[in-house]
């Protein structure tokens, strides 16, 4: 997704290491109650023994060693001890900031934690572990949250060193904001601007997709699948409110090439999406291995690609960070950068079709009227959408 001179910051790292946990749920009981039971205990050095705790400050510290920021967030299964560590470091803010951990309770008893994604002059959105729907401190799940910023239970935010610097509401770093941004490239909006945007489930709320086409928006692309189990429940909704708009519609899956293959996944895939002539091409999201190796990857992508070539008659779009022996279709990267960095392009493609060059909170500009913050998406120059589509 990335050049190897200039990588994801660490605070997107960050982001996309707990993005990517969202709908994890923790185990059962015989009984069939929830039981506390997760991955993240048993994966965090010296915190084997929290398995069956509440779990909430150990997702973070396992988010942070994911996502190689380990050292930059408390390691520890304990919201009160998670708090003691940045206030000793006087990294402790009462505003939010972008990958901050935030702090819930009240001050002599933090209760439950989380890392920030957004905020603005009134809410903080949140990934939280060991959540529910209504945002409780003991539940089974891990979340996107969004939180009114000044209800009580906010106590206060612990503020990561990032190496890049942290974009922070509290006014005593601004300057060292100003300091890094000031460093970095400056972006073009003229040549960077929205031809798409991409969507599922967890964008929340109504859509007016023709208040987006107004503003610009052509086609949008919305999670049909992942796996060969989870179909997207908004899949259909947004499909026919988009067709109303006149915006071009698309359908992607997401791969989950460890579980089954790619053939079968496919199969899944197109059941759901139900292709149609004048839709964008179907894609395929390969941005997790499953922990195979490289030439299972590429294998299982391959076996994708040639079921949708037999069922519908086209090759997909792929979208992916991974070097692979050929090219499938055509390119969909992504890089997320306030200087609108340019993105890597993996092997063997040369150029690629679509780039995905903001995911909400990074990347000028981050939102389009009617639907607001998420993944927006430009045509590179010279790609026109009628050759991303069916025919």
């Amino acid at each position: 997704m990335t050049t190897p001179a200039a990588g994801p910051t660490t605070v997107q790292r960050v982001i996309r290491t707990a993005r990517h946990e969202v709908g994890y749920t923790e185990g059962r009981s015989a009984s069939g109650a929830f039981d506390n039971n997760t991955k993240y205990a048993e994966e965090v050095p010296g915190l084997e023994w929290a398995d069956f705790q509440p779990w909430c400050a150990t997702f973070v510290s396992w988010v942070a060693m994911k996502a190689d920021a380990g050292d930059l967030y408390p390691r520890t299964a304990s919201c009160d001890q998670a708090g003691l560590w940045f206030k000793g470091r006087k990294r402790w803010s009462a505003y939010p900031a972008i990958g901050a951990q935030v702090f819930y309770g009240t001050p002599r008893d933090l209760c439950h934690t989380g890392i920030v994604i957004d905020y603005d002059a009134d809410s903080i959105v949140t990934i939280e572990g060991n959540t529910n729907d209504t945002g409780s401190r003991e539940g089974s799940s891990v979340m996107r949250k969004r939180r009114p910023r000044r209800e009580a239970f906010v106590v206060g935010y612990g503020y990561p060193q990032f190496p890049e610097g942290i974009r922070a509401a509290d006014p005593r770093y601004a300057a060292r904001k100003a300091t890094v941004a000031a460093s970095a490239p400056a972006h073009d909006d003229a040549s960077v601007h929205v031809d798409g945007v991409d969507l599922s489930h967890w964008q929340g709320g109504p859509m007016d997709f023709a208040k987006a086409a107004g503003a610009g928006v052509r086609f949008v692309v919305h999670k049909a699948t992942e796996g060969v189990s989870f179909p997207d429940e908004l899949y259909a909704k947004r499909r026919s409110q988009a067709a109303e708009a006149g915006v071009v519609w698309g359908g992607y899956h997401f791969a989950r090439p460890g579980k089954s293959s790619g053939r079968k996944q496919a199969q899944f895939f197109l059941s759901r999406m139900k292709p149609e002539a004048d839709n964008l091409l179907p894609v395929l999201d390969l941005e997790k291995n499953d922990g195979l190796p490289p030439a299972d990857v590429a294998a299982w992508a391959g076996d994708f690609a040639a079921e949708v070539k037999l069922r519908v008659g086209v090759d997909p779009i792929l979208y992916t960070p991974f070097d692979l022996p050929q090219e499938l279709g055509p390119l969909w990267v992504a890089r997320y950068s306030d200087s609108n960095a340019a993105p890597r392009i993996p092997k063997p493609w040369r150029q690629q079709a679509i780039w995905q060059f903001s995911d909400g909170t990074f990347g000028h500009p981050s939102e389009v009227p009617g639907i607001g913050h998420c993944d927006l998406d430009m045509l590179h120059p010279g790609v026109s959408l009628d050759q991303l589509t069916i025919h």
